[in-house]
């Protein structure tokens, strides 16, 4: 089982622990499934489990590209995205998404988020990378960073120095399986 980003997840002590992931593995060790658990990027983890039978995806958003070569098992739970900027950015003000156009946008690469920006024709730069977000946005590579509020975002000691400005759009994550992994899973 790979482990992608996930709410609340925690590496401690060298392991991956949180109420999620707490949760997840005391049910496969409940029913005796043996299993591995790493954290591995989003477009690596999602070639393996089309690649790899009894393979699956923790905590991923949906996407119309893997659902033809996935199974969708189960939502896991939901996850606000917002648009930050820089606390020194006194002369952005944004209060409905269309006011998102006046601006240099980067967003998280999740189907959903791409999809609300291009239907309301607001440009933006993709990021594959969640952990490198917020370094762009204090580095100044875009006015406004579209994502969640993940554990790589909250634990960048600079974290202090981003404000949300609103929210953008609610997704769901998933747990998405090889479709050819154990039904017992």
């Amino acid at each position: 089982v790979y482990i992608l980003r996930c709410i609340a997840c925690i590496k401690k002590e060298n392991k991956l622990t949180g109420p999620y992931i707490d949760s997840f593995k005391k049910i496969l060790t409940l029913n005796n499934i043996k299993y591995e658990l790493s954290k591995a990027p989003n477009r690596r983890s999602l070639k393996t489990i089309e690649k790899e039978i009894n393979t699956c995806v923790f905590s991923t958003n949906y996407s119309p590209e893997s659902s033809e070569t996935s199974l969708y098992v189960s939502k896991l739970s939901k996850m606000k995205i917002w648009a930050f900027t820089l606390k020194s950015n006194k002369n952005i003000k944004v209060n409905k998404l269309k006011d998102l156009k006046k601006y240099n946008i980067g967003a998280i690469d999740i189907s959903e988020v791409s999809d609300i920006l291009s239907t309301n024709s607001i440009e933006h730069t993709s990021i594959l990378r969640s952990s490198s977000a917020t370094k762009m946005l204090l580095s100044k590579r875009f006015d406004i960073l579209i994502s969640d509020i993940n554990l790589d975002i909250q634990n960048d000691k600079e974290f202090n120095k981003i404000q949300k400005l609103m929210p953008i759009i609610t997704v769901e994550k998933w747990l998405i399986c090889n479709q050819k992994t154990n039904p017992i899973l």
